[in-house]
């Protein structure tokens, strides 16, 4: 998969602060998303404060983000990947470490049957089960310059971009992983903030 998301990234990719033309549509408009599932204002705000207190202004590089960078949608053939599908969530302006963490999230989630209660909370703390694999992130972090003092805020993002896209497409009428995919996980992040 390394070598899949450098060729999508292959030269240096721009550098530019998550301000207001960039937070609007990649921070706010989700948290308005999957407010409206939240149970209470309290929850609302805490959620909004964590993201601006963790994202607003920080210098993240930009370039391609697939958006969906999971197992399903990487063609593989005889070990070689041979392409990606689904490329509805695609940005050209996009983070891309946002595809390796996505990446890295739905392999753990599926392989071990977890939810992304389980997950995203074990990859925001840096206690990932593969020690190839947080390797692996290490050097996306080293190869895009990015510092990983912002990785639990990142972490989040990817789970905030993964749960408002999927609210669009089914997640709503399912009140269990709600609770779980999304309070839970909020309640989670707000409990270690």
């Amino acid at each position: 998969m390394e070598n899949v998301l450098e060729a999508l990234n292959p030269g240096p990719v721009s550098g530019e602060s998550l301000g207001d033309e960039f937070y609007r549509p990649r921070v706010a408009r989700p948290l308005e998303m999957i407010s409206a599932v939240l149970p209470d204002a309290g929850l609302r705000s805490a959620l909004q404060a964590f993201f601006l207190q963790r994202l607003d202004r920080v210098k993240l590089p930009r370039g391609i983000e697939h958006g969906d960078f999971g197992c399903e949608n990487i063609l593989v053939e005889g070990g070689r990947v041979t392409g990606l599908v689904d490329w509805e969530a695609a940005k050209v302006d996009g983070v891309p470490l946002l595809d390796t963490l996505g990446y890295l999230e739905g392999v753990q989630r599926h392989s071990a049957q977890q939810s992304l209660q389980d997950t995203i909370p074990l990859l925001a703390r840096g206690r990932w089960p593969e020690r190839e694999e947080s390797a692996f992130l290490e050097r996306q972090y080293q190869r895009l310059g990015m510092d990983q003092a912002h990785h639990e805020g990142l972490v989040y993002l990817y789970w905030l971009h993964h749960v408002s896209s999927q609210l669009r497409y089914g997640l709503a009428y399912h009140r269990s992983r709600i609770d779980r995919d999304v309070i839970g996980v909020t309640q989670q992040l707000l409990e270690r903030a």
